[in-house]
Formats: C-alpha cells, structure tokens, sequence
C-alpha cells in the first residue's frame, strides 16, 4: 500500500468512494429494473446495460473487499499512522496545562497546593 494512503483521511475517503460508487450503481440497477419497454431491441438492450452495471456493482464490491483487507494487514501489522501526535491532542495538553495552572492559583489561593496526582 502506498504509503500516502496510511492514514485516516485517506482510507476514509477510498471508503466514501468505493461506497458512492456501490450506490450510483445499485441505483442505476434499479432504474433499468423499472423500464417498461418490451420490444426486442430494448430488451435486448436492456439486458446487456443490467450486465454491465451488475459486473460494474460486483467490481465495486471486490474493490471495497480488497480495501478491508489492505486496512487490516495495515491495521496488524502496525502501518496505521492514526496513533500519532494530532493538533486535537497537543491542543488538549494545552488545555489541561492551563487549567492545572489555574486550578493550582485557586487551591493556593486557599492555603494548599495541588499535587500531580491530583491534578
């Protein structure tokens, strides 16, 4: 797998297109279902677009098979990069510095000084 594509954002957006696209053809499916033509030719023609869309749907779902396959070799063998320092983590440590200062200015405020564990 390319190494672009080992993280959140991208897996999640291969999953939102091979989805889309599972449903663009199940939809189109489904609107050739409905025809209601029955002379030869469109039947005939018919026939042969109900092939194409279903191999296109059996395809889209072979796609969406081999991307859970690639997500769990790369899930167990540890290639996932989603475990990393993320802003929403940094900016959490922040947070919590900021409210442990204060926290600290108040509990001293009243004579007593917050321990490490406590905070």
């Amino acid at each position: 797998m390319d190494q672009s594509l080992r993280n959140a954002p991208a897996l999640l957006a291969r999953i939102d297109t091979a989805t889309q696209q599972l449903i663009r053809r199940f939809e189109n499916l489904i609107g050739l279902a409905s025809l209601e033509k029955t002379d030869r030719n469109s039947t005939a023609l018919n026939a042969l677009e109900i092939d194409v869309e279903t191999a296109a749907l059996i395809r889209g779902a072979e796609d969406l098979t081999t991307l859970i396959r690639q997500m769990q070799e790369v899930w167990l063998f540890g290639e996932l990069n989603t475990l990393g320092k993320s802003e929403n983590q940094e900016k959490m440590q922040q947070s919590t510095v900021a409210v442990a200062e204060l926290l600290n200015k108040v509990l001293s405020s009243y004579g007593r000084e917050a321990t490490q564990a406590e905070v």
